[in-house]
């Protein structure tokens, strides 16, 4: 059995942060039904903008957060960090090592240039420099978000099938049972107040 072969922590590493990847595909699916459908805007503008608009944006953050931390290093202020990183260090040198490896740094390099600075900047500090505009922070697609969760998600499976023999996917297991056009009829009716 391949966990045997790379030993039990790595293989226990790795099925936590399946359950962290399965979390991030959760939430990044949540965001797509609810905030990248563009005719949900005008009925958002109808029943509480603002509040669409925190619960949008707190998700987003919640994605980008997620995402972020699986490509930590594998320690940081003297600790150790479950990721990507933390993983691959701790597997024997073989030539599965080197092409997982390879594969990291290929995610890694796709979130320096999208989230890195949004997470560092923004999200985990309150950068003087971009509260006051004298920094700019790079534009970042929904095309750049989903082409980075599915990096996590490949490299995620690569190390699945490698260390413990595992075909797994992250498609969020339940579905979405039509709970968005439940949402949205509601409000394009409204709810009336009870005559209590």
């Amino acid at each position: 059995m391949a966990s045997n072969t790379f030993g039990s922590i790595v293989g226990e590493l790795t099925a936590l942060i399946d359950d962290l990847i399965v979390e991030l595909n959760i939430r990044w699916k949540l965001h797509r039904e609810l905030f990248q459908v563009d005719a949900y805007y005008s009925l958002f503008a109808k029943s509480g903008a603002g509040v669409w608009s925190v619960l949008g944006d707190a998700l987003m953050d919640n994605v980008f957060m997620s995402a972020s931390r699986l490509l930590d290093p594998a320690a940081s202020c003297g600790r150790q960090n479950l990721s990507f990183e933390q993983i691959i260090k701790s597997l024997p040198r073989s030539s599965e090592q080197n092409q997982i490896s390879d594969d990291y740094r290929r995610v890694k390099d796709r979130y320096d240039s999208t989230l890195k600075d949004w997470r560092n900047w923004k999200l985990s500090h309150n950068s003087l420099d971009v509260a006051k505009g004298a920094l700019a922070l790079r534009d970042v697609s929904f095309k750049d978000v989903a082409s980075l969760i599915d990096g996590i998600n490949a490299l995620a499976h690569s190390l699945g099938l490698t260390i413990r023999n595992i075909d797994q996917t992250y498609v969020p297991a339940v579905a979405n049972q039509d709970w968005v056009w439940r949402l949205i009829d509601v409000l394009k009716k409204g709810i009336r107040p009870s005559q209590d």
